[in-house]
């Protein structure tokens, strides 16, 4: 990838007088042209040096009159425990926004698990720095969430500052209480039923919404509901404002209640039979992974699990569209960044496991998917990513400052990573141990337990074949030691650690 960077200061001012400065365009190849003060246009970088002369005198002009504020719109769609192999299930998803934007392909989740997941993504902080690091208890969820002080500098906030509408909208964290008021920095607040102590937390034809503090029944089908909470606060939104949308779908997590038009759809369809899956023995991983292989009966169990979450997708596709054309009759669409993202994989018999929270691709890997303006069509990009770059992705292409130092970087920058972290806690449900890992671009490295595994992703792309034993004494060394580290880092010290190479 090239990175150019362009600096203008256009001044503006009568003959005899010292001309006052506009502004500074900013152009990052192939991007965008920032115009700071209150003044931005986006180009392609091929139509940068055509269109410069012409821009000029707008921006003379613009800058004499109120104007609307142009910097860019950010929607953010996130699915719960949608595993990557659904992606070609998904038309809509493939046609309006991975056909436009570009695909992530290995984008890093750094604590696969639904509430420390988005913690990160919230803030650009690993689990380890948020505090956020199950679900439950006092380091879990909405109560490590608040307790931590998060709810006050996260992206919301930081977006709200600084002059966007913003909402937030579907499941928020674990254990957050019905008929709590919108958090610090929201506008507009509509979460589903996340409390764990609700029989209805997950059920996607009986839920209560919680409106800006205000209990309702859901009304509908949960997927299509939340659909048009987004599509109404977008409409709603004033014109003259850019807006920031978090819309967080619970699917296609359980229990499975696919929409009646879907109920008997993908009748034939069996989780894909990679090598990972049911795989042949598990005696080169750790003693956690060691069981016996599924039966006809758990496979069976699985196949029917992986059709009900394709079911659940369908609603989720279905609502793609439909938020497009509300950006597009609202005048938004050309100048808004959509992103697309789960909060971590699913296990579906792979490596003989079920559910997430554990550091193999199948639950620590999710495609983001980006869509926007200035960004290359139908583009996967293979670089190491990680869902920790989000918040500075969207900060960046905003010009919005936080207030705290990010630990990722954006994705529109040149590529440095080496590798990503990945963490895990100890937990009951489903039972895993506390765990650590390196994922870099063709490699993994997995520590649980006192035992380490190693994957050559180049050769062995399913993770089947511990290949600890291949590496040298030093580099194994090197891997713990970089695991080590980054496991404590901080700030901007996480992306020095992980551009820094590691010796062989």
């Amino acid at each position: 990838m090239i990175r150019a960077e362009v600096l203008l200061v256009l001044k503006l001012g009568s003959a005899g007088t010292t001309p006052a400065p506009l502004g500074t365009v900013r152009w990052y190849c192939p991007f965008n042209v920032y115009v700071h003060q209150g003044v931005q246009i986006a180009v392609r970088r091929r139509s940068f040096l055509a269109g410069l002369a012409g821009a000029i005198p707008s921006l003379a002009s613009r800058a004499s009159t109120e104007a609307r504020d142009d910097r860019p719109n950010i929607v953010v769609i996130l699915t719960d425990d949608q595993s990557r192999d659904s992606i070609p299930f998904m038309p809509n998803l493939r046609r309006y926004l991975a056909d436009e934007g570009v695909t992530f392909r290995n984008t890093v989740i750094p604590t696969p698990v639904c509430s420390p997941s988005r913690a990160t993504m919230l803030t650009g902080r690993y689990a380890h720095q948020s505090g956020v690091q199950r679900n439950t208890g006092s380091d879990g969820g909405y109560k490590a969430w608040k307790g931590k002080g998060n709810e006050r500098r996260n992206l919301h906030s930081w977006f709200n500052e600084a002059g966007y509408r913003t909402a937030l909208i579907g499941k928020y964290f674990n254990g957050y209480p019905d008929g709590a008021p919108a958090p610090r920095g929201v506008d507009y607040a509509a979460f589903a039923s996340t409390d764990a102590r609700e029989g209805d937390g997950y059920s996607a034809k009986s839920f209560t919404l919680t409106i800006n503090g205000n209990i309702r029944n859901g009304g509908g089908y949960r997927t299509d509901v939340l659909n048009k909470l987004a599509i109404d606060f977008i409409d709603d939104c004033p014109a003259e404002k850019p807006l920031f949308l978090w819309l967080a779908h619970k699917a296609p997590h359980g229990p499975y209640e696919p929409d009646k038009p879907y109920k008997n759809d993908f009748g034939g369809e069996r989780v894909p039979r990679t090598p990972a899956f049911n795989e042949e023995s598990v005696a080169d991983k750790p003693g956690w992974v060691q069981r016996g292989p599924l039966d006809a009966n758990e496979e069976r169990e699985m196949d029917s699990a992986w059709r009900s979450t394709l079911r659940l997708l369908e609603s989720v596709d279905r609502g793609i569209p439909e938020i497009i054309r509300a950006l597009e009759r609202t005048g938004r669409l050309d100048n808004t960044y959509i992103f697309y993202q789960s909060d971590n994989g699913y296990f579906f018999g792979q490596h003989r496991l079920w559910a997430k929270a554990a550091l193999y691709d199948q639950a620590a890997i999710f495609p983001m998917i980006v869509r926007g303006p200035g960004l290359p069509r139908g583009v996967e990009d293979t670089r190491v990513a990680s869902t920790i770059d989000l918040p500075a992705t969207c900060l960046q292409v905003a010009g919005v400052t936080p207030s705290r130092k990010q630990a990722g970087r954006s994705l529109l920058d040149e590529p440095s990573r080496v590798c990503a972290l990945m963490e895990v806690w100890s937990m009951n449900d489903p039972k895993r141990p506390t765990m650590g890992g390196l994922r870099g671009q063709d490699w993994a490295w997995i520590e649980s337990e006192g035992f380490e595994e190693y994957y050559d992703l180049t050769t062995d792309p399913d993770e089947v074949e511990n290949a600890v034993d291949s590496l040298t004494p030093a580099r194994r060394a090197a891997l713990k030691a970089r695991l080590a580290a980054l496991r404590q880092c901080r700030g901007r010290g996480c992306i020095g650690l992980e551009d820094t190479d590691i010796p062989d």
